[in-house]
């Protein structure tokens, strides 16, 4: 996903640490399961750096900053460390109630070639890596490039297995020189009210929208190996949530037809800190559609129609038609 190049915006609360301390290590925290780096071999984007991770939230999709926010985004950020500059940037990807459950969230960051040519002389790279949750107000998305000379401590390759990583790894973490997947694609609707509930400077809940998501993930190089990541409907209380069952993949038609499952989050909150925090699973509806078969051969454009989706029978007061926008690359990195 590419990075806006802004001013890189400090993580405040760092939950886990790639090459943590041992002590660290006992915390039941996030982990980083998983991380490649492709560099792309050929074409307009030649040199530019993918980043593709995986890590471990489950039992982790608590409360964040004393309330529970069905809107929540899981977080990484990533430091590439290399003879001479090192590159530090991040992802953000709404969390659902399956990566609580134990489905690994996937993070996607994608560096132009115009900031990865200053690693273009590296086949190997340090990683650090951290991941934490934040409110869906939170938008850490940025790329920061140090200075010659910068020095930033790698990942040795002992502690990185100790802590899960199950890739293979050196003293360096070794670049791939083959295409990497396309990004995911996304898209998206807001009915009875616009934006995601929140509360105001004077502590009130101010209500939002409902909203409907759909994310498509790629798993093969370039477009191959299409997957339904995420669907999700979202009730404007920020609690009430439906999601798709399962990771199918999508097929040429662009079709989807699947059930889903309806969580819906009840809590306390006293002097703004969630108590008693409960989260009721039960069937939700069917869920039927279409996206454009454009885009599961090309970036979202101009010319991208929405796409439809029923979830019938009505569930939990959400609508029950829905016609999603295309999201820009922009847009979709932020919340697929």
């Amino acid at each position: 996903m590419v990075k806006r190049l802004t001013f890189f915006i400090t993580v405040i609360t760092v939950v886990a640490l790639l090459a943590p301390l041992s002590a660290m290590a006992a915390k039941a925290t996030p982990s980083v399961t998983s991380v490649k780096i492709h560099r792309t071999p050929s074409g307009p984007s030649k040199g530019a750096l993918t980043i593709l991770a995986t890590a471990n939230f489950s039992g982790k999709a608590g409360a964040v900053g004393g309330r529970h926010d069905a809107r929540s985004l899981a977080m990484i950020v990533v430091t590439l460390q290399g003879s001479h500059h090192s590159i530090t940037a991040s992802d953000t990807v709404r969390f659902t109630r399956r990566n609580n459950s134990g489905k690994p969230v996937r993070f996607d960051i994608r560096i132009p070639r115009s900031a990865a040519r200053l690693l273009a002389g590296d086949r190997g790279l340090n990683v650090r890596a951290t991941v934490t949750r934040e409110l869906p107000t939170v938008r850490a998305r940025a790329l920061r490039i140090d200075q010659p000379g910068a020095s930033i401590r790698g990942w040795r390759c002992a502690e990185a297995q100790a802590n899960g990583f199950t890739g293979t790894c050196s003293q360096l973490l070794q670049i791939l020189n083959t295409p990497p997947p396309a990004p995911a694609v996304g898209f998206q609707q807001w009915q009875n009210g616009t934006g995601p509930g929140y509360v105001n400077t004077a502590g009130v809940w101010v209500p939002g929208g409902d909203e409907a998501l759909l994310c498509i993930v790629f798993g093969g190089n370039g477009y191959a190996l299409p997957e339904w990541q995420s669907i999700t409907l979202t009730g404007s209380d920020n609690t009430t949530t439906v999601n798709l069952s399962g990771s199918p993949n999508v097929p040429a038609s662009g079709v989807l037809g699947q059930s889903s499952y309806l969580s819906v989050w009840t809590f306390t909150i006293t002097n703004n800190v969630a108590t008693g925090e409960n989260n009721a699973i039960s069937a939700g509806p069917w869920l039927a559609g279409q996206i454009p078969t454009s885009v599961l051969s090309q970036p979202v454009g101009p010319a991208t129609g929405n796409a439809t989706l029923t979830a019938l029978p009505q569930t939990a007061g959400l609508p029950t038609t829905w016609s999603l926008s295309p999201l820009s690359q922009s847009e979709a990195s932020g919340v697929c």
